[in-house]
Protein backbone atom coordinates (compact mmCIF):
# COMPACT_ATOMS: atom_id res chain seq x y z
CA UNK A 1 0.00 0.00 0.00
CA UNK A 2 1.30 3.64 -0.87
CA UNK A 3 2.31 6.08 1.73
CA UNK A 4 1.86 9.05 -0.33
CA UNK A 5 0.26 11.78 1.49
CA UNK A 6 -1.05 15.03 0.76
CA UNK A 7 -1.12 18.24 2.53
CA UNK A 8 -1.45 21.71 2.00
CA UNK A 9 0.02 24.59 2.80
CA UNK A 10 -0.40 28.04 2.00
CA UNK A 11 -3.55 27.30 0.10
CA UNK A 12 -1.84 24.72 -1.84
CA UNK A 13 -2.02 20.74 -2.01
CA UNK A 14 1.69 19.74 -2.25
CA UNK A 15 3.42 16.34 -1.17
CA UNK A 16 6.60 15.98 0.68
CA UNK A 17 9.54 15.03 -2.18
CA UNK A 18 10.96 12.12 0.36
CA UNK A 19 7.57 9.99 0.38
CA UNK A 20 7.79 9.76 -3.75
CA UNK A 21 11.70 8.80 -3.47
CA UNK A 22 10.54 6.23 -0.83
CA UNK A 23 7.42 4.85 -3.23
CA UNK A 24 9.69 4.81 -6.44
CA UNK A 25 11.70 2.54 -3.92
CA UNK A 26 15.57 4.98 -4.84
CA UNK A 27 17.51 7.15 -2.53
CA UNK A 28 15.81 10.71 -1.88
CA UNK A 29 19.52 12.18 -2.40
CA UNK A 30 19.28 10.83 -6.43
CA UNK A 31 15.14 11.89 -6.36
CA UNK A 32 16.47 15.24 -4.91
CA UNK A 33 19.53 15.43 -7.77
CA UNK A 34 16.57 15.00 -10.56
CA UNK A 35 14.96 17.67 -8.97
CA UNK A 36 17.93 20.09 -9.61
CA UNK A 37 18.51 19.47 -12.42
CA UNK A 38 15.42 20.00 -14.13
CA UNK A 39 14.01 23.06 -11.53
CA UNK A 40 14.44 25.37 -14.25
CA UNK A 41 11.69 23.63 -16.80
CA UNK A 42 9.60 22.75 -13.80
CA UNK A 43 9.59 26.51 -12.21
CA UNK A 44 8.73 27.50 -15.96
CA UNK A 45 5.81 25.57 -16.71
CA UNK A 46 4.46 25.29 -12.95
CA UNK A 47 6.02 27.74 -10.85
CA UNK A 48 8.65 27.94 -7.80
CA UNK A 49 9.60 24.84 -6.47
CA UNK A 50 9.10 25.11 -2.30
CA UNK A 51 11.94 23.72 -0.70
CA UNK A 52 12.64 23.16 3.20
CA UNK A 53 15.31 22.21 5.07
CA UNK A 54 16.15 21.44 8.88
CA UNK A 55 19.39 20.04 10.59
CA UNK A 56 19.91 16.02 11.88
CA UNK A 57 21.21 14.68 14.42
CA UNK A 58 23.19 11.58 13.81
CA UNK A 59 23.32 9.02 16.39
CA UNK A 60 26.86 8.78 16.27
CA UNK A 61 27.73 12.46 16.79
CA UNK A 62 27.82 15.29 14.94
CA UNK A 63 24.51 16.69 12.67
CA UNK A 64 24.06 17.21 8.60
CA UNK A 65 21.22 19.21 6.67
CA UNK A 66 18.32 17.44 5.58
CA UNK A 67 16.65 19.02 2.41
CA UNK A 68 13.69 18.23 0.57
CA UNK A 69 10.54 19.75 -1.94
CA UNK A 70 7.35 20.15 -1.65
CA UNK A 71 5.71 19.49 -5.04
CA UNK A 72 2.33 20.27 -6.49
CA UNK A 73 0.76 17.80 -8.33
CA UNK A 74 1.63 19.05 -11.87
CA UNK A 75 5.27 19.53 -10.62
CA UNK A 76 5.34 15.71 -8.91
CA UNK A 77 3.86 14.44 -12.28
CA UNK A 78 6.26 16.55 -14.53
CA UNK A 79 9.45 15.11 -12.68
CA UNK A 80 7.62 11.48 -13.12
CA UNK A 81 8.41 11.96 -16.52
CA UNK A 82 12.15 12.58 -16.24
CA UNK A 83 12.16 8.77 -14.82
CA UNK A 84 12.32 5.68 -17.36
CA UNK A 85 8.74 4.24 -17.40
CA UNK A 86 9.48 1.33 -15.30
CA UNK A 87 6.66 -0.91 -13.77
CA UNK A 88 7.49 1.18 -10.46
CA UNK A 89 7.49 4.57 -11.79
CA UNK A 90 4.04 3.53 -13.80
CA UNK A 91 2.57 2.14 -10.01
CA UNK A 92 3.99 5.25 -8.58
CA UNK A 93 2.37 7.84 -10.67
CA UNK A 94 -0.91 6.00 -10.36
CA UNK A 95 -0.57 6.70 -6.70
CA UNK A 96 0.58 10.31 -6.70
CA UNK A 97 -3.07 10.66 -8.62
CA UNK A 98 -4.37 8.85 -6.34
CA UNK A 99 -3.31 10.77 -2.77
CA UNK A 100 -3.91 14.01 -4.80
CA UNK A 101 -7.86 13.42 -5.78
CA UNK A 102 -8.34 11.71 -2.06
CA UNK A 103 -6.58 15.28 -0.92
CA UNK A 104 -9.12 16.17 -3.16
CA UNK A 105 -12.22 14.78 -1.98
CA UNK A 106 -11.68 15.25 1.70
CA UNK A 107 -11.76 19.22 1.17
CA UNK A 108 -14.79 19.08 -1.32
CA UNK A 109 -16.76 17.21 1.62
CA UNK A 110 -15.39 19.68 4.45
CA UNK A 111 -16.35 22.26 2.12
CA UNK A 112 -19.58 21.08 1.26
CA UNK A 113 -20.26 20.26 5.55
CA UNK A 114 -18.94 23.90 5.79
CA UNK A 115 -21.58 25.37 3.45
CA UNK A 116 -24.38 23.19 4.80
CA UNK A 117 -23.39 24.52 8.20
CA UNK A 118 -23.39 28.21 6.67
CA UNK A 119 -26.83 27.98 5.43
CA UNK A 120 -28.45 26.69 8.50
CA UNK A 121 -26.83 29.42 10.01
CA UNK A 122 -28.22 31.67 7.86
CA UNK A 123 -31.20 29.99 7.94
CA UNK A 124 -31.52 30.18 11.92
CA UNK A 125 -30.99 33.67 11.57
CA UNK A 126 -33.69 34.21 9.52
CA UNK A 127 -36.29 32.48 11.49
CA UNK A 128 -35.22 34.47 14.76
CA UNK A 129 -35.87 37.90 12.05
CA UNK A 130 -39.39 36.31 11.09
CA UNK A 131 -40.13 35.44 14.95
CA UNK A 132 -39.42 39.30 15.68
CA UNK A 133 -40.90 41.13 13.16
CA UNK A 134 -44.29 38.12 13.98
CA UNK A 135 -44.32 39.64 17.30
CA UNK A 136 -43.79 43.27 15.86
CA UNK A 137 -47.20 42.27 13.64
CA UNK A 138 -48.93 40.75 16.41
CA UNK A 139 -48.07 44.18 18.84
CA UNK A 140 -49.69 46.71 15.59
CA UNK A 141 -52.65 44.35 15.26
CA UNK A 142 -53.70 44.60 18.60
CA UNK A 143 -53.32 48.14 18.67
CA UNK A 144 -55.05 48.82 15.58
CA UNK A 145 -58.04 46.52 16.80
CA UNK A 146 -57.90 48.63 19.94
CA UNK A 147 -58.48 51.93 17.93
CA UNK A 148 -61.05 50.40 15.47
CA UNK A 149 -62.56 47.08 15.18
CA UNK A 150 -61.49 46.18 11.84
CA UNK A 151 -58.78 47.64 10.99
CA UNK A 152 -56.34 45.33 11.28
CA UNK A 153 -57.47 43.43 8.94
CA UNK A 154 -57.91 46.00 6.02
CA UNK A 155 -54.22 46.86 6.79
CA UNK A 156 -53.15 43.23 6.19
CA UNK A 157 -54.55 43.04 3.07
CA UNK A 158 -58.30 42.03 3.63
CA UNK A 159 -60.24 44.16 0.75
CA UNK A 160 -63.86 43.15 2.20
CA UNK A 161 -62.82 44.48 5.86
CA UNK A 162 -66.13 46.26 8.04
CA UNK A 163 -63.98 49.41 9.97
CA UNK A 164 -66.23 50.27 12.33
CA UNK A 165 -65.93 54.14 13.04
CA UNK A 166 -65.84 55.13 16.67
CA UNK A 167 -66.58 58.78 17.54
CA UNK A 168 -65.40 60.43 20.97
CA UNK A 169 -67.03 63.40 21.69
CA UNK A 170 -65.59 65.82 24.12
CA UNK A 171 -67.60 67.65 26.79
CA UNK A 172 -66.35 70.63 28.93
CA UNK A 173 -68.71 71.01 32.13
CA UNK A 174 -68.43 74.90 33.32
CA UNK A 175 -69.22 75.59 36.77
CA UNK A 176 -72.65 77.55 37.36
CA UNK A 177 -70.91 78.68 40.58
CA UNK A 178 -68.57 78.41 43.09
CA UNK A 179 -67.80 77.62 46.22
CA UNK A 180 -66.06 78.96 49.38
CA UNK A 181 -64.28 76.31 51.90
CA UNK A 182 -61.69 74.34 52.97
CA UNK A 183 -60.42 71.01 51.47
CA UNK A 184 -59.55 67.80 54.06
CA UNK A 185 -55.68 68.89 53.28
CA UNK A 186 -56.04 72.04 55.29
CA UNK A 187 -58.25 70.26 57.90
CA UNK A 188 -55.80 67.59 58.20
CA UNK A 189 -52.87 70.41 58.61
CA UNK A 190 -54.73 72.52 60.22
CA UNK A 191 -55.63 69.99 63.16
CA UNK A 192 -52.25 68.29 62.87
CA UNK A 193 -53.56 64.89 61.73
CA UNK A 194 -50.54 62.68 60.90
CA UNK A 195 -53.01 61.71 57.08
CA UNK A 196 -55.89 62.95 55.24
CA UNK A 197 -57.50 59.26 56.11
CA UNK A 198 -56.82 59.95 60.33
CA UNK A 199 -58.67 63.57 59.51
CA UNK A 200 -61.72 61.48 57.41
CA UNK A 201 -61.87 58.96 60.49
CA UNK A 202 -62.27 61.75 62.90
CA UNK A 203 -64.46 63.77 60.90
CA UNK A 204 -66.44 60.63 60.58
CA UNK A 205 -66.73 60.27 63.98
CA UNK A 206 -68.12 63.49 64.95
CA UNK A 207 -70.67 63.34 61.73
CA UNK A 208 -68.89 65.04 59.15
CA UNK A 209 -68.13 62.68 56.66
CA UNK A 210 -68.18 62.50 52.83
CA UNK A 211 -71.96 61.42 52.75
CA UNK A 212 -72.55 63.76 55.33
CA UNK A 213 -74.17 66.33 53.61
CA UNK A 214 -71.88 68.83 55.40
CA UNK A 215 -69.25 68.92 52.40
CA UNK A 216 -70.26 70.83 49.30
CA UNK A 217 -68.70 69.35 46.01
CA UNK A 218 -66.73 71.45 43.64
CA UNK A 219 -65.76 70.78 39.87
CA UNK A 220 -62.34 71.43 39.34
CA UNK A 221 -59.95 68.74 37.40
CA UNK A 222 -61.81 65.96 39.11
CA UNK A 223 -64.22 66.24 42.21
CA UNK A 224 -63.21 67.99 45.33
CA UNK A 225 -64.95 67.86 48.88
CA UNK A 226 -64.81 71.99 50.03
CA UNK A 227 -66.20 72.28 54.19
CA UNK A 228 -68.18 75.80 53.89
CA UNK A 229 -66.65 78.45 56.44
CA UNK A 230 -69.54 78.21 59.17
CA UNK A 231 -68.93 74.16 58.92
CA UNK A 232 -64.82 74.85 59.46
CA UNK A 233 -66.05 76.71 62.78
CA UNK A 234 -68.22 74.30 64.01
CA UNK A 235 -65.49 71.39 63.70
CA UNK A 236 -63.14 73.82 65.38
CA UNK A 237 -65.15 73.88 68.12
CA UNK A 238 -65.61 70.01 68.29
CA UNK A 239 -62.28 69.69 68.18
CA UNK A 240 -61.62 71.93 71.01
CA UNK A 241 -63.91 69.84 72.69
CA UNK A 242 -62.69 67.00 71.77
CA UNK A 243 -65.33 65.46 70.24
CA UNK A 244 -64.93 62.50 68.59
CA UNK A 245 -62.43 59.86 68.28
CA UNK A 246 -59.50 62.67 68.05
CA UNK A 247 -57.61 61.31 71.03
CA UNK A 248 -57.44 57.95 69.73
CA UNK A 249 -56.14 59.07 66.28
CA UNK A 250 -53.78 61.68 67.50
CA UNK A 251 -52.67 60.06 70.16
CA UNK A 252 -53.77 61.33 73.09
CA UNK A 253 -53.94 60.60 76.29
CA UNK A 254 -57.39 61.71 78.44
CA UNK A 255 -56.77 63.20 81.66
CA UNK A 256 -57.37 61.55 84.99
Amino acid sequence: MSSLAVVEQNKKLVIDSRLIAEDLGIQHKNFLETIDKYKGEVEEDWGELAFETRLVKRSQGGSYEERWAWLTEEQAQLLMTYSRNTERVRQCKRNIVKAFKKAKDIILSQSTELEKLRLENENLKLQVRLSDNQQKLLATVHLLETVSPGLAPLALGKADAVVERVEYIERTITPTETYEGVNITYIQKKFEFKTTKAAWAWLESIGYGKDSGKWCLQLIATESHKLPPHELKEITKKFSSKKGDRQLLLGETSAD
